[in-house]
């Protein structure tokens, strides 16, 4: 704070003032040029470059070059890695924005589409000179912010954009970069929907929680890093949830000398020992002879899990109990064969519950 520039907080502030006057009086009007304009005359009025406001400077004029990238082999080895790199985090990038919008604004994204998009300019800018091409969230916003909401849009900026490189470059140079910052700041900030946030946390705890979290890190890191960390933290959402899945004993009847225990979701090695533990634990409280375990909802079972499932059935063995599997899918009955459950035949895995064995 102590660094900063009073007189470029000023011209960004003057920016977003004008900008949100002029959205309050005529929200048609281009809010974002007018503040611009506004913010450029007042620095040339002024001549506040002397007093460190931070100008676009020169720009070259003209359009770019078409020319083919003068490419060695070696070059072509030398950067494949980083060119795959950045093409995923393009990619990435790109279609988180997409949806982004498509959702807050109510219409579809095809996938494919955008990709093509997103290759066909990146080889555009390659023949021109330029630089790696992607989405940006804030440019898409402040497109937004001025009413672009259909492809016609991008065409007249390009085309809008071509001429001012043919023409105005020289009135560019004055403008102020804060002027830029508090139209995208400003743009950014719209898209931000709080009341959606509030619905959020009472909904799910948790996914608000990923959610300002994402947020944040979008602030301090980025568009790329806030993205990551919130795969990172939904991903890790999912393993916590799995490996705490719902797995409940059934009290059978008296009559019937069974311990049921019913499991929903996948089996595997992040709840596998922690099954079998409440498995062992809650036959300790039960007299019946056989254990039954409905795995009537389970969807997958992994080698972990496998083994801990063999793990279980020879330790009640040890206590003259037996281990049977019920309600078994004809996929997961498969998956326990292959595992080496052999000794489980087919009467061991029926494909559904008995008639009165257990209540749900």
């Amino acid at each position: 704070l102590d660094a900063t520039s009073l007189w470029t907080l000023g011209v960004a502030v003057l920016t977003a003032a004008v900008i949100v006057v002029t959205r309050l009086v005529k929200p048609a009007a281009p809010g974002a040029l007018i503040g611009v304009v506004v913010a450029t005359i007042a620095v040339a009025i002024g001549d506040l470059a002397d007093q460190g406001v931070a100008l676009v400077g020169a720009v070259p004029s003209g359009l770019p070059h078409l020319s083919l990238p003068g490419l060695q082999q070696g070059d072509v080895t030398a950067l494949a890695t980083a060119a795959v790199a950045i093409a995923i985090v393009a990619a990435a990038d790109t279609m988180a924005t997409a949806r982004a919008f498509a959702v807050r604004n109510g219409y579809a994204i095809d996938a494919n589409r955008e990709l093509l998009a997103l290759g066909t300019a990146n080889v555009a800018s390659g023949v021109s000179g330029g630089i790696t091409a992607s989405a940006s969230a804030a440019r898409t916003a402040v497109a937004e912010d001025v009413g672009g909401h259909t492809p016609l849009a991008s065409a007249l900026a390009g085309a809008l954009l071509a001429v001012v490189l043919l023409l105005f470059t020289p009135v560019l140079e004055a403008v102020p970069l804060a002027a830029l910052g508090a139209v995208v700041v400003l743009a950014v900030a719209r898209i931000i929907d709080i009341p959606a946030l509030a619905r959020l946390a009472q909904i799910s705890l948790g996914e608000v929680t990923i959610a300002l979290i994402t947020m944040a890190t979008v602030v301090v890191g980025g568009t790329l890093e806030g993205l990551v960390v919130a795969v990172l933290l939904s991903l890790g959402r999912v393993a916590v949830r799995f490996a705490i899945a719902r797995m409940a004993p059934s009290s059978a009847s008296p009559a019937v000398p069974n311990a049921v225990f019913h499991m929903a979701g996948p089996l595997f090695f992040a709840n596998a020992e922690r099954f079998a533990r409440h498995v062992i634990a809650q036959a300790e409280l039960d007299p019946s002879k056989e254990v039954l375990v409905d795995v009537s909802r389970v969807t997958d079972i992994d080698v972990t899990a496998a083994a801990a499932l063999t793990a279980l059935d020879e330790r009640l063995e040890s206590r003259a109990r037996s281990l049977r599997f019920v309600g078994a899918s004809p996929a997961i009955t498969s998956q326990l064969r292959r595992y080496g459950f052999d000794r489980l035949s087919a009467e061991r895995l029926p494909t559904e519950l008995r008639p009165g064995r257990a209540r749900r």
